[in-house]
């Protein structure tokens, strides 16, 4: 019979495991850069912003037509 005498992690299991936290570390930061998640959420906001400001600006047009209109 063989008996299985590993008591832990070789040397090339170690180098593995590095090299992939290493690649998963690289597209997380890529991802995460201003080409990313990042610009994509700067870009999302200014939008959301000036669709706002746009709106207001609709309904405080409208608001001062009706007051004309009524008299005001």
């Amino acid at each position: 019979m063989l008996k299985n005498n590993e008591k832990g992690i070789t040397l090339a299991m170690l180098v593995v495991t590095i090299i992939v936290m290493l690649i998963l570390a690289g597209v997380t930061l890529k991802e995460l850069s201003e080409d990313g998640v990042v610009y994509e959420v700067k870009n999302a906001t200014q939008n959301q912003q000036k669709t706002i400001d746009d709106e207001q600006k609709k309904m405080d047009e409208e608001k001062n037509e009706q007051l004309k209109d009524w008299g005001f």
